[in-house]
């Protein structure tokens, strides 16, 4: 049975500029909302980030799967100004435990496609040049172990064309994060080595469950 979280971006997302995220602290990052959408902006340093979140939802009982879509269109100075452009879903377990679901495009690594491992990232295999200014549609699918305390990337898809991660699982983090059964929606901006600002509009950003 599925259950979805829709239009997320109406939500109320909360910065967090701080060397938790980026050690590197961007100068200026906001969330500004329109009907139908959000637009992130950063201005940085070299390699300043920072990011917004959800509030805390809600894991559907039984729910293992989780997909993750979102439509966004770069500013034209993303392709480069950008590090990286990432989204993430933090899934806190019954037990407080912590299952990474995070995943970026890395502009500034040939647009390469990673997912988060402990401490850093790795490449899934592909890479997908992104234009500025067009509608790119972006889905991302995680399976969760609670009982093993793992997570999988499953499969990234981009404008239609569906890549299979098959990268290991991943363990959950012993961070006893709460509230328990919930899950965090995530938007972080990385600026490269040029420094300097660009920006992301989102829509439709949605969670599936099963």
């Amino acid at each position: 049975m599925k259950n979805a979280y829709l239009n997320l971006e109406t939500l109320d997302w909360k910065i967090n500029n701080s060397p938790d995220v980026n050690p590197v602290l961007a100068d200026t990052f906001t969330v500004d909302k329109y009907t139908g959408g959000m637009t992130t902006v950063i201005s940085a340093k070299p390699y300043g980030g920072a990011l917004a979140a959800t509030p805390p939802l809600q894991v559907y009982p039984g729910a293992t799967r989780f997909t993750l879509n979102y439509e966004m269109r770069l500013s034209g100075n993303a392709p480069i100004r950008a590090q990286a452009l990432e989204f993430d879903m933090m899934i806190i377990g019954p037990d407080g435990f912590v299952y990474n679901g995070s995943c970026q495009c890395a502009v500034a690594e040939g647009y390469q496609w990673q997912i988060a491992k402990p401490g850093g990232w790795q490449n899934v295999g592909f890479s997908t040049p992104l234009v500025a200014a067009t509608l790119i549609k972006v889905q991302t699918v995680f399976a969760c172990d609670f009982a093993k305390k793992i997570i999988t990337a499953k499969s990234i898809t981009v404008n239609g064309l569906t890549f299979p991660v098959t990268l290991p699982p991943q363990a959950a983090l012993d961070l006893k994060w709460a509230p328990v059964n919930n899950f965090i929606v995530q938007r972080q901006l990385d600026v490269n080595a040029n420094g300097g600002a660009f920006s992301v509009d989102d829509q439709n950003i949605s969670v599936t469950q099963e």
